[in-house]
């Protein structure tokens, strides 16, 4: 395993900041953080020098544009509060061009991210990159401002960049333009609950991530390229007692597409639940117009033919 060759200085970590190894994982992913200040590569390395600091990252981007090298990608940085998600990525600290407000970085430390996460894919052989997949940011972990709104705002411009350089198609990878099948297991307007749930799913021994999506904190549980083995894993997460959905798949329990009878939703974007119950977490929004599947009644719900449920009197029959 390599490190980039784009690196300017390197300031070695601290021992007790970072951990040996990636206890078997493979690299899958880059995360992306702030430094939360004006800093030169050098200057954000001697951070993670400090004896006890208990943080870390594999790069840093200064100010200036330089990049530095703090642990060996080899080695697990402890970066974004998450053991799995750290053992699993390469983390980059990025300096602001001022501090406050957005927490902006200058278009130098931006397109020079562009190009070292360019390089970190292209070496770990990760892919086409695809937002809130294998580019990820400190915020989805934890209850962190990390990495600021400013690159927050960025992520689709820096995934186009990057997946240019790389020679594959430039769309972000956010809808079903990536031809990715992902697994969702809830929805949820206020982040605490979403942490909660994916939590609770990881602690049963299954990655999930968050990525925030029209207004919405989804816990997703793999982006699959098979269609089938995001099948199974729906299927893993029923057995398991979680209610879950594959966006633009109509599937039952074991996997086979069911017509059922169509439905128009007929107002904007009413809540679909995971159970017949107004207090059932929201698994997604429908928006106007949507054809949806009915396969029965309970409790004053539609049964969707993919386990959810939407109240009636929020669709018609077609």
């Amino acid at each position: 395993m390599s490190n980039s060759s784009l690196v300017n200085t390197t300031v070695w970590c601290a021992e007790g900041n970072y951990t040996h190894g990636r206890s078997g994982r493979n690299i899958e992913m880059v995360a992306l953080h702030h430094i939360a200040g004006v800093l030169s590569a050098e200057q954000c390395g001697r951070i993670f020098q400090q004896s006890g600091r208990g943080a870390s990252a594999n790069y840093g981007i200064g100010y200036d544009g330089k990049i530095g090298l703090y642990v060996d990608e080899y080695n697990t940085a402890w970066a974004n509060s998450n053991w799995d998600s750290n053992c699993k990525s390469v983390s980059i600290e990025l300096s602001n061009s001022s501090v406050g407000g957005d927490y902006p970085v200058s278009d130098t430390v931006l397109n020079k991210a562009i190009d070292l996460i360019t390089d970190i894919f292209k070496r770990n052989n990760l892919g086409k990159c695809v937002k809130g997949q294998n580019l990820v940011w400190h915020s989805m972990y934890s209850s962190t401002y990390c990495p600021g709104d400013y690159v927050r705002s960025k992520l689709d411009y820096i995934v186009n960049k990057v997946n240019e350089k790389l020679g594959l198609n430039s769309n972000s990878g956010t809808s079903s333009n990536d031809n990715l099948y992902r697994v969702q297991a809830g929805a949820f307007s206020k982040k605490e609950n979403a942490d909660n749930l994916a939590n609770e799913i990881k602690n049963k021994g299954v990655d999930t991530c968050i990525i925030t999506e029209d207004g919405l904190y989804k816990v997703q549980c793999g982006a699959y390229a098979n269609k089938n083995n995001a099948i199974n894993m729906s299927n893993k997460l029923k057995n398991m007692g979680y209610d879950n959905f594959i966006p633009g798949l109509n599937l039952s329990v074991e996997g086979q597409v069911q017509n059922g009878v169509a439905y128009r939703v007929n107002c904007d974007y009413p809540n679909i639940r995971s159970a017949a119950s107004l207090t059932a977490s929201v698994v997604r929004l429908a928006p106007r117009g949507e054809i949806i599947y009915v396969v029965g009644t309970e409790n004053g719900f539609l049964k969707l033919n993919d386990g959810t449920y939407l109240k009636e009197g929020f669709a018609d029959k077609v």
